[in-house]
């Protein structure tokens, strides 16, 4: 409608010409595509993004990622998104900004760490067009090290948002663990759990919102109630965690299941255990895991 007001003008003098116009859109110039652009300082060094997107899931969540030339990467994951506002990204909210210094999410640095901080402003939400601007800054921990980074001078501009498919949660399957510290939680269709082989309940969690991981416990399909002990080496009794391409398999710790109902395939149980990398012999700490799961035969 805009550009039919432009047009005004012309009305008077070239009528005919004017109500062609509006039959040809073939002869509207296209509007001008808006650059998007994600920068920041990272301990003082240029981050630009050049590979940039954004989205929002199916839990309302706001994720923002950049990848700069160098395949460093930097995550907003904005929990709860409901335009502009101030959000906070420190441990104690569920929010939270990552860096990695490569793709390969090795070396994970996050402000959801105990000692991280920061927040996201954001300055302008666009929810016709589905485009965000603003500003961030935060302290990033490395997961199980004493490492810092500071990223300051975050600012992110005409940030198209891409909509993930709603989904219903599947139930009130949830899933969450403490990893060297690092609250990790899904729930929703994000857990799930399946009976194998007539004898193997398998329990899965997993994160796909950003860094891919995720989390399997293996039991037996009729465990009772009670305390057991991982041990190596048992692919009856295990858990087994994935981050990236990295790999790590419960070596000791124990499960404590606090309700098996087999007639409504329902269970749930609380753990803590140790995980190794087999690779590169690294060790993770997993603590206060928590999990309730409807499964399926």
């Amino acid at each position: 409608m805009k550009k039919l007001v432009l047009r005004l003008g012309l009305i008077v003098s070239v009528f005919t010409i004017a109500l062609g116009s509006c039959d040809k859109p073939e002869d509207t110039p296209p509007p001008e595509e808006t650059t998007k652009s994600l920068t920041a300082k990272v301990d003082g060094d240029d981050f630009v993004g050049e590979l940039i997107f954004g989205k929002i899931d199916q839990n309302h969540n706001l994720i923002i990622n950049a990848v700069n030339n160098q395949d460093a990467e930097i995550v907003l994951d904005i929990k709860n998104f409901d335009g502009a506002g101030e959000y906070d990204l420190s441990a104690l909210f569920p929010g939270k900004g990552t860096y990695t210094p490569d793709t390969s999410g090795t070396d994970l640095f996050s402000s959801s760490s105990e000692n991280g901080n920061g927040s996201v402003i954001i300055t302008n939400w666009n929810d016709t067009d589905s485009i965000v601007d603003g500003t961030f800054s935060f302290k990033a921990e490395l997961n199980s090290d004493t490492l810092f980074v500071d990223l300051t001078n975050g600012e992110f501009k005409n940030i198209p948002v891409t909509f993930i498919e709603d989904m219903t949660p599947d139930g009130n399957n949830s899933f969450l663990v403490k990893v060297d510290g690092v609250n990790w939680e899904q729930n929703g269709n994000s857990v799930s759990g399946q009976i194998n082989n007539d004898t193997t309940l398998n329990i899965t969690a997993q994160n796909t919102t950003s860094t891919p991981s995720s989390f399997t416990i293996n039991l037996p399909n009729d465990i009772a109630a009670g305390t057991y002990t991982i041990i190596e080496n048992n692919p009856d009794l295990q858990i087994i965690y994935t981050e990236s391409f990295n790999t790590y398999v419960s070596i000791s710790g124990s499960i404590e299941i606090t309700e098996h109902n087999l007639e409504n395939n329902h269970i749930e149980g609380v753990f803590n255990f140790v995980g190794n990398n087999s690779v590169t012999s690294e060790t993770k700490n997993f603590t206060n895991g928590e999990f309730s799961v409807d499964y399926e035969q």
